[in-house]
Order: C-alpha cells, then structure tokens, then sequence
C-alpha cells in the first residue's frame, strides 16, 4: 500500500481550511480522494499522519490490489474532521504558524495485517487480536519496516506528526517516535479516526 499526500491545508482569516487536491494521482484511480504521491508538493510544509496498516475497503478484490490508504470511515472522518480538530487545537498545542501545509497519510506497516482477505471478518474480538499480533510481529521481528519508516519520514519532511495509530499499537509507534531521528518534529496523539464519531475525547489533539 503506497502512502499518500491527500489534502492541503491553507489559512484563510486566521483559520485552517482543509482543501481537496484537484486532480488524483494516475496510481490512485479508484480512492475515493483526489491522492498523489507521497512527495506531491513536497517543498510545502507537512503534517503526517500515521495510521497503522491498511485494511479491508482499501483493497479492491480478484485480483488483490492496494487502492489507497484510509478509505471509507477513516478517510471520511479524516475529511470531515480534521478541520475543525486542527483549529480547535492550533493554538493550545500545535502552533501552526505557515500559510499552507500538505496532510500526509502513512501506514508504517503497508500491507493488511488484518488478514481480512483470507478470513473476511469484522475486526473485532479474536479478528482484531490477530491483526495485533500480525502487526506486532512484523514490526518487532522485521527490522526492514522501521528503516523504511524513517525512510519515509525523512523524504516527507514533517512539521508535525499525529499518531492517531489504534489504541493497541499506538505505544509502538510512539517508542519509536521517540528515536532522535525525529526529535527536531512536534509530535502529537489522537485516537484512530475510526472512532472520531463516538466521543468529543477521540477527537482531542494531545502531546506524544
């Protein structure tokens, strides 16, 4: 699964606007979002945000091909949300202080540790434990995804990064977040947008 450049992000009256990009990426043809690639617009100013690994709607099937990352809910919440969580939040802790910026998503592990293709479950109870392990294990035992993720973080150039990771390997990103690799870059934490409906905490910005 490649990781995306999807939004701009442009102050406009003392507020952030969350703009969509105006053409897709030729690789991103069936995402629901106008995506390019990571280093679309690379000399703006960034904001990443991690995920954890791509899941079910981000995938099209027979054959098993990557779509793009944060399809469907996630992408949804992302789109309507983030918004409102940057300006809330912009002045208590992130600090923005640029004219633009480009929203970048990343999954530091890029394939589906869900394993929903084979099994074709919701992910939940025993689903979501395998997910877990899956994931863990790769990134534990592989040390290959965590060179890469520094890889990417470094050609992205962030001003901010959000681990907005699920709740049971958000500490694993963070750990790794802590590496003086990224020591010079605001870091931030928010539950995975997949929640952002259920509570006003979900979508509170917080200090890594």
């Amino acid at each position: 699964m490649p990781n995306v450049c999807r939004f701009l992000l442009k102050k406009e009256k003392a507020k952030y606007k969350l703009i969509e990009i105006k053409v897709k990426g030729e690789n991103f043809k069936k995402s629901k979002f106008n995506d390019q690639q990571l280093l679309y617009k690379n000399e703006l100013h960034t904001i990443i945000i991690i995920l954890e690994s791509p899941h079910e709607k981000e995938y099209s099937y027979n054959p098993f091909i990557p779509i793009a990352p944060a399809q469907e809910v996630t992408g949804n919440m992302i789109f309507d949300k983030l918004e409102n969580i940057i300006n809330a939040e912009n002045e208590k802790i992130i600090k923005l202080n640029q004219n633009e910026y480009r929203i970048v998503i990343i999954n530091p592990i890029p394939f589906q540790t869900s394993l929903w293709h084979i099994h074709k479950q919701a992910l939940k109870g025993v689903y979501a434990t395998l997910r877990n392990n899956v994931w863990k294990t790769l990134w534990k035992n592989d040390n290959s995804y965590k060179t890469n993720f520094k890889q990417i973080i470094c050609k992205a150039k962030p001003d901010v990064i959000i681990n907005a990771c699920t709740s049971s390997l958000t500490n694993l990103v963070k750990l790794e977040l802590s590496e003086p690799e990224y020591k010079k870059i605001l870091k931030l934490k928010i539950c995975h947008p997949s929640s952002w409906s259920y509570s006003e905490n979900n979508i509170t910005l917080k200090a890594l």
